[in-house]
């Protein structure tokens, strides 16, 4: 009995002495992977690669570290490791929605679009309110160019949550692009209507307005904007320019001297305001702004055209047909069309 007893201790120390370097490897893995993740919350995301990296070598079957790894390589830019990192978690635990999530923006920024929608709808089907992948659908779709499908994704996610602000932002700019202004408008009246006070969300929809040629509403919106940030000149100078569009040429006016005057070297603040002026038909005006732009950007065609048009509609044929000479050393095609109109207007 007693020789049995012993066989059976020795046999028990032989396997634990065995299986030591296991546990040993699987510890030393799991230390990895927690300093990964404490590396990840003070974003130092190539100690982390690195950290998960390691896990990985000790423990291949580790499905969180190839996930955790796929995250930090996209956020080190490296998408076609990402996306061999997601794989290989997924060939072990194919349960997570964050790793299809993960494979499909991969496969996305790679440019393998049909492979990253079917990864993004399995992460949808796996976890409907993973909110993430329902924008990287919609991003997807949009990266390929596939705007209706796009703006169909980006609708999904507003009927999920209805209170993200973002999702009618993108739904807005997807309807945009294959030209469903009428519903883009309605998609960022929803985004100002969360963000009333927000200038993106009211400049977004100003310019939902313009592209629509809805001028006069892309004033009042932008008006709005410039009550938000009085200092942002580029809202402004679209402020100016929805005026002027909408044939409120005083208002116009006004606005674009606020901006040359605080820009009095600025090309474009003196341009826009030169056509300001030539709108409201004060042609001497706007020779004197455009000759001001003229100085700051001769190599312009433009300015050339526009100061040609406008000596033609003072009846100055002399100045406007030195202004075709200038023109025709920078764009022979808008230099035949500024002679024709003077041509036309003598």
């Amino acid at each position: 009995m007693r020789f049995i007893r012993n066989l059976i201790l020795t046999l028990i120390f032989a396997l634990l002495f065995s299986f030591a370097p296991v546990f040993a490897q699987q510890n030393g893995a799991q230390q990895q992977f927690d300093q990964g993740l404490k590396l990840i919350k003070v974003q130092k995301y190539q100690e982390a690669a690195t950290a998960f990296e390691a896990a990985i070598k000790l423990n291949p079957k580790m499905a969180d570290a190839y996930a955790n790894l796929s995250s930090m390589y996209i956020q080190l830019g490296r998408y076609d490791d990402a996306a061999i990192a997601a794989k290989r978690a997924i060939e072990l635990n194919a349960t997570q929605a964050l790793i299809y999530d993960n494979l499909g923006f991969a496969l996305t920024q790679s440019g393998k679009f049909d492979d990253a929608i079917a990864a993004l709808k399995k992460a949808i089907e796996i976890d409907p309110k993973l909110k993430q992948s329902h924008f990287n659908l919609g991003y997807a779709y949009r990266s390929a160019g596939r705007y209706p499908e796009s703006a169909a994704a980006y609708k999904k996610l507003t009927e999920v949550f209805p209170n993200e602000t973002e999702s009618y932002l993108y739904l807005g700019n997807s309807y945009t692009a294959f030209g469903e202004f009428k519903l883009a408008i309605e998609a960022y009246k929803n985004h100002v209507r969360l963000k009333p006070n927000d200038l993106a969300a009211n400049n977004a929809l100003a310019r939902g307005y313009l592209q629509a040629g809805q001028y006069a509403d892309a004033a009042t919106t932008l008006e709005k904007s410039v009550t938000i940030n009085p200092k942002d000149i580029s809202t402004l100078r679209q402020f100016a320019r929805a005026l002027a569009m909408s044939a409120q040429h005083q208002r116009a006016i006004e606005s674009f001297q606020k901006i040359q005057i605080l820009r009095p070297n600025d090309f474009d603040a003196n341009y826009d305001l030169g056509a300001g002026y030539f709108l409201a038909k004060r042609f001497a005006e706007s020779v004197e702004a455009y000759k001001r732009a003229a100085y700051l950007r001769p190599e312009s065609p433009e300015v050339h055209m526009s100061l040609g048009v406008s000596y033609a509609e003072l009846g100055n044929k002399e100045e406007a047909l030195k202004e075709y000479e200038i023109l025709k050393e920078l764009d022979a095609v808008m230099s035949e069309k500024l002679l024709k109109y003077i041509n036309r207007s003598n």
